[in-house]
């Protein structure tokens, strides 16, 4: 009986050794496979966030080019010479000038003194 035993041990062992085998490479290219496609899937999806990120960032620049030109306008609206001539004669009663006199200023570089007792003068 104990060698019955024996041989039927045997016969089972030598059935599942092989069979082990045979499906463990398979199953770590099955595993490997499956890993690279999930980081792949994973890395694409990153992709399309940072694209969708991106998208987003755009769009908020243009609307503050938007905001700045219209600042911008409004800007040179509040600073034209016609309005501030408009407010300084209907808000503040001011008249303008009958005759204008303009003062003409020339500046120009005095040479250097060439000791420290004598001073630079300018004349024209």
């Amino acid at each position: 009986m104990d060698t019955s035993e024996t041989s039927s041990k045997e016969t089972k062992r030598a059935k599942r050794g092989p069979s082990k085998k045979i499906w463990t490479l398979p199953f770590l290219a099955f595993c490997g496979v499956a890993f690279l496609l999930l980081a792949y899937l994973c890395q694409s999806a990153q992709l399309v966030r940072i694209q969708y990120e991106v998208l987003a960032k755009r769009q908020e620049i243009k609307q503050l080019q938007g905001v700045r030109a219209d600042l911008e306008l409004s800007v040179q609206e509040l600073t034209s010479l016609e309005r501030v001539e408009h407010y300084a004669v209907n808000q503040l009663k001011m008249v303008a000038p009958d005759e204008r006199r303009v003062i003409e200023v020339v500046w120009s570089k005095a040479p250097q003194p060439k000791s420290s007792n004598q001073v630079a003068v300018v004349t024209e």
